[in-house]
């Protein structure tokens, strides 16, 4: 079974070789840097995941997806705050908004509020209980954070 430290660290690692280039002083540096991050942080990864819950190639494979939708999204969002911005009205409609995404586990939690505020124009605010609370730049930001098909991939990956 993968743990989900290791997959931390995969991502860490994949990531550190898109920014620094691929090099083997690089490499090794980034193989250190991510093993001793990840290992610095594990009882931080052990307390959003329940007791002894591993991720099986189901769920990687999940997560993956989940990423690059994510990925989608923000550049989706990014579009729509450039017209937003470029826009010589200002179209904006600043506000916040409460809802229960319906999510059972505290990861799948904490994913939705860090991908909330990745995207442009909303940000996670505050979670208390299942309540998510975000502000958002425009009200159809607003309707979109609350109907987000990222919603639907953490739900099926709770299920999985």
């Amino acid at each position: 079974m993968i743990r989900f430290n290791h997959i931390m660290f995969l991502f860490m690692l994949l990531f550190w070789v898109v920014v620094a280039g691929f090099t083997v002083p690089s490499l090794v540096l980034g193989v250190v840097l991510a093993a001793a991050i990840s290992w610095y942080n594990r009882d931080l990864t052990d307390s959003l995941i329940q007791d002894k819950w591993y991720f099986s190639g189901k769920k990687v494979m999940m997560l993956l997806l989940y990423t690059a939708s994510l990925l989608w999204q923000i550049v989706l969002a990014n579009i729509d705050l450039a017209r937003i911005v470029l826009n010589p009205r200002l179209p904006i409609q600043p506000g916040v908004v409460r809802f229960n995404p319906g999510l059972k586990t505290d990861l799948s939690k904490t994913l939705l509020a860090n991908s909330i505020t990745l995207t442009p124009g909303t940000l996670a605010i505050d979670i208390e209980e299942d309540e998510f609370t975000v502000h958002f730049l425009t009200l159809a930001s607003a309707q979109n954070v609350v109907e987000w098909p990222l919603i639907h991939w953490l739900r099926k990956m709770e299920e999985a």
